[in-house]
Parts: C-alpha cells; structure tokens; sequence
C-alpha cells in the first residue's frame, strides 16, 4: 500500500496512544505510536541491529509535510525510499523497541557527489540528447537517469546508445516534459544535470532587452537579460533578472529556455511559449506542472502549493507579457485541477498522485504506452529508487528550497 496514504490514514484514525507495526516494502520493521493529537512517533528497526527513534509533530496545516518529513527520514536511515507500508503485528518484532540504556542515534555520512556519480552509470540501451560539445567531448541529457553526462563520442540529434549510436524521431510529448524537470537551484544548482564544467537547466522567462554582442566557441551571440521566476516548493514566488547568452528574440514575449551554466549562462534554445500552446503542442499548464513536479514527495505533490505557484505565475508572467493571449484558456485548463497534465497519475482532494519521470520516459518510449504508473519492477526500476534516495537527502540539506521555474 502507498507509503505516505497508509501512514496519514493510521495517523488520522488512530486513537491517542494506540501503538501499530508497519513494514516496509522491504521488511523493514517500524513500530509507531499516536503519541496525542498532534505529533507521532516511531522506532524504525534494521537487521543489523540499528534503531532509530523519530518523533514528529504537527498542526492542522502541517501534517502532511510531518508525514512526508517522517518517510524522508527513515529512507535516509535504511539508505532506501519508503514507497509502501503495510500493516504487521507487534509480536513480530520483539527486540525493535530497545530499553533505555540501549538505544542509539544512527548516523550515517553519505558522500553526495560519490553516489550521484554512481547513479549516473548506465549500460545500453539509452537515449543521449546531444547538448553541447566541447573538446572532444558530448555534454549530453540521459533521461534514463533524468540528468545529464559527459559522453566520448559525437551525436548531432536525439540518439539511441546501443552499438553505436542510432538517430531517432521522438514524440515531443515524451522527450519535453523530462527536460522541463532539469531546474537550477540558485545557490545549489543541479547535480544531477551537472557534469564536467557545465550544469543544465530549463526556465521560463519574459525577454527583456540585448546589449551588445559576445563569441561563445566561435559563435557570435546576444548579451540578453530576461525576467526569471523563483518558486519555492510551497509555490511562493519572486522575479530575478538575470544576464545570458543568446539569439534574437521578441521583447515582451515569454520563452521557455534550454540552458547551459558554466562560466555564463548560455541560451542553447528557446521555446515561444504562447506560440506552442496556442499550436497546442505544449500547453502553458503542461509546462508549469512539469517543472514543478520537481516538488514531489513519495510520488505526491500538493495542490494548494501548486495552484499558488500556478496563480502566481498568471499575475507575474502571463498577465504582463506576451501570455495575455491565452490567459483566458490558461486559468480554463487549471480550474480543472491536477488532471490531463504530464506525470499525473490520480488526483484526489489535495493529493496530486505523479509519477517520476524514469518511470514516465520509460513507459513513453519503451514500452509505448500512455498508461502512468511507477517503475516498480521494469528495467530502471533501480535507477527510479536511487534518483528517490538522493534527492530526499539533497532536500534534507536545503536544494530546491528555491529553484527557477
């Protein structure tokens, strides 16, 4: 059963003071109490003999991020995500609540850049998305792994990596949404879409104006500035103005822009976002969502969050730039809520069920079908489970805290 469902249900109708045992999709003992009204908690035990106490607390408008808080940190602690939790009997686990004198804090030093490098290998096949070349070598997006990689070979379009590269047409629809994922956190950046000296990143932004010109790699291109949006991932927002590479646009119109970070910005394309909603190739709705389910926790995202970042979007950048045009049809798509939008699974009161885009690029391109559901036993399946893990200590240590939209 789903994690962070099981959970906020036990909590929610337990009485106070009722004890429960939970099992993890890989045995993992947990023994929780409802300690009062507002806060639980729980001994979570492993097979070497660890335990770790968790107590959490919470009010009427916290309890969900206290639920999601409290599955982040035994997936820290057993170096795995809870995704499912089942009920068990107490008798089970005699030796998981320690006494006193017992316990011990287990603390576990992780080393980020070591692990994401790991993750980061991937046998063919795969997909390589060529986004820049630079001496010698393929700065290119994997979304097998959501992020990007240093390749030793040269593609000049989408590819497929088996014995040798293969050029591939694509569905836009299954190579867009996994790119609008790629957000740069200001301060953090991105380490999974960084490699070597360059960091990806896709962000919206209204154009502003050009002053002058510079060379990058031999290419003569404009010094732009544009209007960016700062989000949080309760859907707070701020405009940050920011200076890059580029080639000419409209001032005033809203872009979405494929970028490079390394000693400046570099703009490698650009979307007119109007232009592609109005084509109904890309909705504005579709590439709001999709970057912020960057957002996610155990595969839920929260609405009310969402429609603040989808409210302040429209007043900050729709409502003064080009976007004017289909303002009328953008708040139309969203007062539907979280549905017909890329990742969404279900929607329910204000749970948006999404799933991770390895599983979503998986069923798109491999298996050739629309139906949504988790990578739980396909090939990537391990690769899902590792890009769930780290990101939950990443957020621990503050990344996306804020992040451009």
């Amino acid at each position: 059963m789903n994690a962070f469902e099981t959970l906020t249900y036990l909590i929610e109708h337990a009485e106070n003071g009722s004890v429960a045992a939970l099992v993890t999709q890989d045995n993992t003992p947990i023994i929780i109490t409802k300690d009062d009204e507002y806060s639980f908690s729980a001994y979570v035990c492993t097979n070497t003999g660890d335990v770790k106490r968790i107590k959490e607390e919470f009010d009427k408008t916290t309890f969900h991020k206290a639920v999601l808080d409290f599955l982040d940190e035994i997936g820290d602690f057993i170096g795995k995500e809870v995704t499912e939790l089942s009920l068990s009997n107490i008798a089970l686990f005699p030796n998981c609540i320690p006494k006193k004198e017992e316990r011990k804090e287990h603390k576990r030093e992780i080393n980020i850049a070591e692990k994401i490098n790991d993750f980061k290998k991937i046998n063919s096949p795969y997909y390589a998305i060529p986004l820049l070349t630079d001496n010698g070598k393929l700065f290119a997006f994997i979304p097998e792994i959501d992020g990007t990689a240093d390749l030793d070979f040269i593609i000049k379009s989408i590819s497929k990596i088996e014995e040798k590269p293969k050029p591939v047409n694509l569905d836009l629809n299954s190579v867009y949404p996994i790119l609008f994922t790629s957000k740069l956190d200001p301060k953090m950046g991105n380490p999974f879409t960084s490699a070597g000296n360059y960091t990806f990143f896709t962000a919206v932004y209204v154009y502003q104006d050009t002053e002058g010109s510079e060379k990058f790699m031999g290419q003569n291109m404009l010094k732009s500035s544009g209007k960016f949006f700062s989000t949080s991932p309760h859907g707070s927002m701020r405009t940050e103005n920011l200076e890059f590479l580029s080639s000419s646009h409209k001032k005033g119109n809203i872009y979405v822009g494929f970028f490079v970070k390394g000693e400046k910005i570099i703009e490698l394309q650009s979307l007119d976002l109007v232009d592609l909603h109005l084509e109904n190739k890309i909705r504005v709705n579709d590439y709001i969502f999709s970057s912020f389910s960057l957002t996610a926790r155990n595969g839920i995202i929260d609405f009310e969050s969402y429609d603040k970042v989808m409210t302040n979007f429209i007043n900050f950048a729709l409502a003064k730039s080009n976007g004017r045009e289909v303002l009328k049809d953008v708040i139309e798509i969203h007062s539907m809520g979280g549905i017909d939008l890329p990742f969404v699974k279900n929607s329910s009161g204000q749970n948006i069920s999404v799933v991770d885009p390895i599983s979503y690029w998986y069923y798109k391109v491999y298996e050739k079908t629309d139906e949504l559901k988790d990578c739980n036993d396909c090939p990537l399946a391990e690769k899902v489970n590792e890009r769930n893990f780290l990101i939950s200590i990443l957020r621990r240590k503050g990344w996306i805290s804020a992040f451009l939209l």
